[in-house]
């Protein structure tokens, strides 16, 4: 058996041990209220349809939550916060989330990502809630913590993406 070892090996080696640690620290429980700050990691969800949809059907309300970028005054702050709830209006958002193509996969690399983002919080008559963070820089990531699709313009349709982004930033232009 050969061991490697040096600067590289160490660095792999101690960020594997701390990479539960560090996503245990940015998972958290979301409710209906917008967080401080954005959601670098959500946790799977628990809610059986969320599991295989992005943005399962049926949401009576959507909570938009938009969050500053490294580079702006309220670094990763939150900038503003609007709540959706005509039904004609969360069934399309709904769809369109639903429409994104899907995200690559594994480990991406998005050298440009700013950390700027929207959460969007769709709530349930059950009272399920799920949360999607959509990355508004960088690899425009979308992700309910299981489910991964692209805002970025690539895939089918190519449009989507962008114009979903669009109309979120402007809903939530603040």
């Amino acid at each position: 058996m050969r061991v490697v070892s040096g600067p590289a090996t160490v660095a792999t080696v101690l960020v594997a041990a701390l990479a539960p640690a560090a996503s245990a620290a940015t998972s958290q429980p979301v409710g209906t209220a917008c967080p401080a700050h954005p959601l670098t990691m959500l946790p799977a969800p628990r809610w059986a349809p969320a599991r295989n949809v992005l943005a399962p059907p049926g949401a009576i309300s959507i909570r938009l939550c938009r969050y500053a970028g490294l580079n702006a005054r309220a670094r990763l702050g939150l900038v503003s916060a609007r709540t959706l709830t005509g039904a004609s209006h969360v069934t399309a958002l709904t769809r369109e989330l639903d429409r994104l193509p899907s995200g690559p996969l594994g480990p991406v690399a998005c050298p440009s990502d700013d950390g700027s983002q929207i959460l969007a919080i769709l709530s349930y008559p059950t009272g399920w809630t799920v949360p999607i963070t959509m990355g508004l820089s960088g690899c425009n990531s979308v992700t309910n913590g299981i489910v991964r699709r692209t805002a970025s313009g690539f895939g089918s349709p190519p449009a989507a993406g962008p114009q979903l982004l669009a109309e979120l930033e402007r809903l939530t232009a603040g």
